[in-house]
């Protein structure tokens, strides 16, 4: 991926529009064996962090999933990275032992996606609305607000849909109860709009998930009075990379810009958002 970011000539001024790269190393290595590996990748100012737990599990086996519970290498490892400047993207890691971990190492973290469930009041909503509270309690933790459209699953079916795809609710408002949850808990300085492509599961092939989400939350946005281009694009610059903003864009580049991770329109800066572990911009 770093070598694809560095020969890309794809941006509209003929450079890379791959902001960064998120890769993956085990931070259950030894301190010695990961300091050698990242070490390597740290060289390349394209390389900003790695995909937590993507290797395995960060706890120890048959233990519960609490900080105290980390493998012993996990916040050594972690706290190098966090002296480099490095981050990490978070799936599946409880919000409470992410808050822990940062307050521990001083690292940035970006805990991916939703944290709250879906839609209607359930347990599961209201577990999900306890794992940010514990989360928010670090400052440098941030949120991605991708995977919209399932918050709207139940509403449209219950849960069965598992990985397929369905049509989700298309009024904006409907979502807004979690917006305005997520907005007063992290503020609009702590979320990063994304759009979970591909794997998000607007409903059919020739749909349009990305522009869904896109509307959605711009709908939200323009009820604020501010914070509208820091969650669409200029938080994931500040965390993601050194902030190259796109000033200009046609339609001539939105085929090219979203297979390549970059979705654009006519105003004058880019949506930043995350392709599988690639974080681009344009220049």
């Amino acid at each position: 991926m770093l070598q694809i970011a560095a020969n890309d000539t794809n941006g509209p001024d003929g450079g890379s529009k791959i902001l960064s790269v998120v890769g993956a190393l085990d931070t259950t290595e030894s301190t010695a064996t990961f300091q050698q590996q990242l070490t390597q990748l740290a060289k390349n100012p394209l390389f900003v962090g790695i995909r937590l737990g993507d290797l395995g599990s960060i706890f120890n086996p048959g233990m519960p999933s609490t900080f105290a519970n980390l493998q012993p290498n996990v916040v050594p490892n972690l706290k190098m990275m966090a002296s480099l400047g490095l981050q990490i993207d978070a799936n599946g890691v409880p919000g409470a032992v992410l808050a822990q971990i940062g307050q521990a190492t001083g690292i940035s973290i970006v805990m991916d996606p939703f944290c709250v469930g879906r839609a209607t009041p359930s347990r599961r909503r209201m577990r999900g609305m306890r794992i940010c509270r514990a989360a928010a309690a670090y400052p440098g933790l941030h949120i991605k607000v991708s995977d919209v459209e399932t918050l709207s699953e139940a509403g449209v079916g219950g849960y069965s849909f598992g990985p397929s795809q369905f049509q989700p609710i298309a009024d904006a408002t409907q979502y807004f109860p979690v917006m305005d949850f997520l907005w007063s808990l992290f503020g609009f300085r702590r979320l990063l709009w994304g759009s979970n492509w591909p794997v998000c599961r607007y409903g059919g092939t020739l749909t349009d998930p990305v522009d869904f989400e896109i509307n959605v939350w711009e709908s939200f946005l323009s009820q604020q009075l501010q914070g509208r281009d820091e969650v669409m694009y200029k938080n994931a610059l500040r965390v993601y990379g050194p902030g190259s903003y796109l000033l200009a864009c046609n339609r001539g580049y939105r085929t090219a810009m979203r297979l390549h991770g970059l979705l654009s329109d006519e105003k004058p800066h880019a949506h930043a958002w995350r392709f599988c572990s690639i974080i681009p911009v344009a220049k």
